[in-house]
């Protein structure tokens, strides 16, 4: 019996662990003192595009490694062009918004506030769904997640 209290006691500590490494790889705003990113959790996981993720994971813009973030954005990015690109971007989002963007920027950001949207039906699903009474921590985790950018969504509205 000494093995199975072995292995439960391993179990949670491990849940633990798991509990601890934050959901997103930059936080929303820069706290120092949170112990979550006090901690580098370095892991080597390949993403759908082959690149092997970086010191924040993988970069908002190409899905290259991200060493680096921009500080303004929040975002994990690889380098100065993919920051440039985010940065364009924002500013033809601000544009659209004021009425002063260009007929080609205007599909396009129509075409990005689609996708938007789909991706909130799908978190709003996600997040309406209750949890089973054995919770598993990925599914935990998963919940959360769609729960924050919810959040995310609703503070910057």
């Amino acid at each position: 019996t000494d093995g199975i209290v072995n292995d439960i006691n391993e179990a949670s500590s491990l849940d633990g662990f798991l509990m601890s490494i934050p959901l997103r790889s930059v936080p929303i705003q820069l706290q120092p003192d949170d112990p979550r990113y006090r901690r580098v959790t370095q892991v080597q996981i390949r993403n759908e595009m082959g690149f092997v993720s970086g010191r924040f994971g993988w970069c908002f813009v190409c899905r290259k490694g991200a060493n680096f973030y921009c500080i303004n954005m929040r975002r994990p990015i690889c380098g100065v062009e993919c920051k440039e690109f985010l940065q364009t971007q924002m500013d033809n989002v601000d544009q659209f918004v004021t009425g002063q963007g260009t007929r080609d920027a205007v599909d396009e950001l129509l075409n990005a506030l689609a996708d938007c949207l789909m991706i909130f039906r799908s978190n709003a699903v996600t997040s309406a769904q209750g949890l089973p009474n054995a919770v598993q921590p990925m599914m935990l985790k998963s919940k959360i997640l769609s729960l924050e950018i919810l959040l995310s969504i609703v503070n910057s509205a």
